[in-house]
């Protein structure tokens, strides 16, 4: 085989490489591909049993219902830096939920009220659903004043950022806005109130553990996690923030 040809085989194995790595998602992504438009979200839901069921599930909806919900969606980026609380889906099916930073400018899909419900790059949930399909949950915390997130003309990928590993599951909590994350973590009992790093290591015992949400629509009900659990995850998040920033 001569040097040309030896380039060419070459080149021809790095882009079904790269053309591979392209068509996979972020892991324990709610989708089997990536959907960064639209019409292909739209598709994967439609055509893709394994990706509707995990909507059907987390937001205890018929699958017409998630199709629905799907086809008033449009997407947008996030106005600020913000701590959220996002579903994610385990290899073996469970729903689990994390606590997130999200930079400015992350792609999001929105409601018609600007409410960021899903992520673009694997269509995480933002919000808060229900495993059984059948009793919604109630939030029991009152939403605060946010900017309303303005939809894009344009659809581009986006790249997740993580505030840490630790997987904090919050079967029947009430969701929350990246403000009252922040606003929660400093009032948290025993936290120390420092930017340094021994405060921010400090926080990280007390995020351990975690309750997943079963692949069971009729197995037994989910063990409620301590509203302590919330304010840990958000003050993990926050000192992250604090520490990025003082990093500067």
């Amino acid at each position: 085989m001569t040097l040309t040809n030896k380039t060419v085989l070459v080149g021809i194995v790095g882009l079904a490489l790269a053309s591979t790595a392209m068509a996979r998602t972020e892991p324990n992504s709610f989708l089997n591909r990536p959907a960064n438009s639209h019409p292909a979200l739209m598709k994967q839901l439609a055509e893709d049993e394994q990706v509707m069921d995990r909507f059907m599930r987390h937001f205890g909806m018929t699958r017409q219902e998630v199709l629905a919900m799907a086809s008033n969606l449009q997407m947008a980026r996030l106005p600020q830096d913000g701590v959220y609380l996002v579903y994610n889906v385990s290899p073996q099916e469970e729903i689990r939920a994390r606590v997130m930073f999200y930079k400015k400018g992350t792609l999001v899909w929105v409601d018609s009220m600007g409410r960021p419900l899903l992520k673009v790059s694997c269509a995480n949930p933002m919000v808060r659903g229900t495993d059984d399909g059948s009793n919604p949950l109630t939030a029991t915390i009152a939403p605060t004043p946010t900017e309303v997130v303005r939809p894009l003309s344009g659809e581009l990928g986006e790249t997740i950022y993580m505030t840490n590993d630790a997987d904090v599951v919050l079967p029947g909590v009430p969701e929350a806005s990246p403000m009252e994350f922040m606003s929660m973590a400093p009032e948290a009992p025993g936290l120390v109130r420092s930017s340094s790093s021994f405060g921010f290591l400090s926080l990280i015992p007390l995020a351990g553990g975690f309750i997943s949400s079963r692949n069971n629509r009729g197995g037994e009900n989910p063990v409620p996690e301590p509203t302590t659990m919330i304010v840990m995850g958000g003050a993990l998040a926050a000192a992250a923030m604090r520490r990025r920033r003082t990093a500067k």
